[in-house]
């Protein structure tokens, strides 16, 4: 059956973020993500990896990913924790409220989120 739906999501893009970069924090960030994806027999469609505030909602690379989420290329958006994509509850729900328009499904490994239930649950 998959986790939160995952049977018929098999197309992943995997997002990571740190703050500042220490030349290993992010590698083993996107490592882990990797590593999950084949776990749950995901196809890795796309890969994001950042250094930069979580507070700022206008950094590249997650503009890059919401492109990609407006354009269907994936069917769930994978990260660690939910505080990767966005520190600002506002943005978090923003974005959360397009994932859900846009049919992907948002998976956070290291924390329980119900994906079907993230944006009336936050």
């Amino acid at each position: 059956s998959g986790v939160g739906g995952m049977a018929k999501q098999k197309r992943a893009w995997l997002y990571g973020r740190v703050a500042h970069d220490d030349g290993i924090t992010l590698v083993v960030q996107m490592d882990y993500l990797r590593h999950w994806a084949a776990e749950h027999g995901c196809t890795i469609v796309g890969e994001t990896a950042e250094t930069g505030s979580g507070i700022r909602p206008d950094r590249p690379g997650l503009s890059a990913v919401m492109q990609a989420v407006r354009g269907k290329r994936m069917d769930a958006l994978v990260v660690r924790k939910l505080d990767r994509l966005t520190r600002n509850p506002p943005d978090a729900c923003g974005l959360m409220e397009t994932l859900k328009e846009c049919g992907v499904c948002l998976i956070c490994t290291d924390e329980n989120f119900i994906p079907d239930l993230l944006v009336t649950r936050f």
